[in-house]
């Protein structure tokens, strides 16, 4: 499954000639037991409002989203409420590393960009994300997460990204 998303969200940029309505929905996310786990319904309020913010901060109009699915890879009890949080973007350029934030969340310790252990990076326009941090998968969807992410033990911010340097984003 694509993930454009902290939904996961199947959203893509079609870069090749496959049919843009093909719904291609193999599923792999079962790695992670939580039951909020799977696709949001196209006709629900979060699937619009994660749709159409991923598509504002991205700025492109040939975009087909493929699908939303909704991941929980942990966190949730490291999350601080009371800071101020926002929706941001995280992409992946391989396979391996998105399928291991599916299984596990966000791991600083396995971070390298900035250097060993230096944070996790969000962008705050998933137009960012999208220019150089994400993959195309073998039907030519580019995947993305959308995450809520906190103000608090930030390493660095701009008006690009924000660098965590601990686990105080989840999923969407």
């Amino acid at each position: 499954m694509q993930r454009w998303s902290g939904q996961w969200v199947k959203a893509g940029r079609k870069n090749n000639n496959n049919n843009n309505n093909t719904n291609h929905n193999n599923n792999n996310n079962n790695n992670n037991n939580n039951s909020s786990n799977g696709q949001v319904p196209l006709d629900s309020d979060q699937y619009k409002a994660v749709t159409e913010y991923f598509l504002q901060t991205l700025g492109a109009s040939n975009v087909h989203i493929h699908g939303v699915a909704r991941v929980n890879a942990g966190g949730f009890a490291n999350f601080r409420s009371g800071t101020q949080q926002r929706v941001m973007f995280h992409g992946c350029k391989t396979t391996g590393n998105e399928d291991a934030i599916l299984k596990d969340g966000f791991q600083v310790n396995a971070c390298i960009s900035g250097g060993a252990n230096y944070g996790t990076w969000f962008a705050f326009n998933s137009a960012y994300s999208d220019s150089g941090f994400a993959f195309n998968d073998s039907f030519g969807v580019r995947h993305l997460f959308v995450c809520l992410v906190s103000n608090a033990s930030m390493r660095m911010e701009n008006a690009t990204m924000r660098v965590l340097v601990a686990l105080k984003a989840i999923f969407i």
